[in-house]
C-alpha cells in the first residue's frame, strides 16, 4: 500500500535555491549545524539542522520531524497573530511547530530539526503518518543517539501534525534509543 499524500508540484531547487550543503558555525552560544545528511531506510537521506550547546558536551537532543520545513523561522506571530505567542518571544531558530533552539541549548538539550522524507531537500516520499515515515523517522531517532548530540535518551517534540507523528516514531521500540514524545513545542511553560 502506498502512502503518499500528494504529488511533488516543485523542488526548492525549481525556485533556485541552491541544493543542501553542510555547514558548521558557532552563534549565540550554539554549535549550528546546517543540512546534515542522515541516511534512514529505502536508501533516502533526510536532511537536519542541529543545535548544540557551543561547549560541545553530548546533550539529549528534542527531536521535530516535520514537511514544513527546518530552515524557515517560525513566523507564527506574523501568520497567526492571535496564537498566543508574543512577537519576540520565539528565536529567529525556531522553525514552525519546533522547539526554539535557542531557548532549549541553554538548559543543556540539543535541538534536531529534520525534514521528512520528500519534503524539501530530503530524498523519498512525502507521505502522512505512514508506516514508511514511521520507520524513516526511527532512524533518525537512533541516527541522533549515535551521533554524538545525546547524552540521555531523545525526545520528541511537536504540536498539531508534528505530535501526531511523533507517537509512533519509535514504533514501539523499547531500544537504547527510546525516548518519550513530548506532544508540544514548549517555551517557558507553554
Amino acid at each position: 500500500m502506498e502512502y503518499r499524500f500528494r504529488s511533488p508540484t516543485r523542488r526548492p531547487e525549481d525556485n533556485g535555491a541552491p541544493p543542501p550543503r553542510y555547514r558548521r558555525e558557532t552563534a549565540d552560544g550554539m554549535i549550528i549545524e546546517r543540512n546534515v545528511a542522515v541516511p534512514v531506510r529505502g536508501g533516502v537521506t533526510v536532511y537536519a539542522d542541529v543545535f548544540r550547546p557551543a561547549d560541545e558536551r553530548p546533550a539529549p537532543p528534542l527531536i521535530a520531524w516535520s514537511p514544513y520545513g527546518k530552515h524557515a523561522g517560525s513566523q507564527v506571530t506574523e501568520r497567526y497573530p492571535d496564537g498566543g505567542v508574543a512577537p519576540g518571544q520565539l528565536s529567529g531558530y525556531a522553525a514552525f511547530e519546533s522547539p526554539d533552539p535557542l531557548y532549549w541549548t541553554a538548559l543543556g538539550y540539543a535541538v534536531v530539526n529534520a525534514d521528512i522524507p520528500g519534503s524539501w531537500h530530503s530524498g523519498g516520499n512525502a507521505t502522512f503518518l505512514s508506516p514508511e515515515e514511521a520507520a524513516c523517522g526511527h532512524d533518525l531517532i537512533e541516527w541522533a543517539a549515535r551521533a554524538g548530540v545525546r547524552s540521555g535518551r531523545p525526545s520528541s517534540v511537536g504540536r498539531l501534525r508534528s505530535a501526531k507523528v511523533h507517537g509512533f516514531l519509535d514504533g514501539g521500540d523499547d531500544g537504547p534509543a527510546a525516548g518519550r514524545m513530548v506532544p508540544r513545542s514548549a517555551r517557558k511553560g507553554q
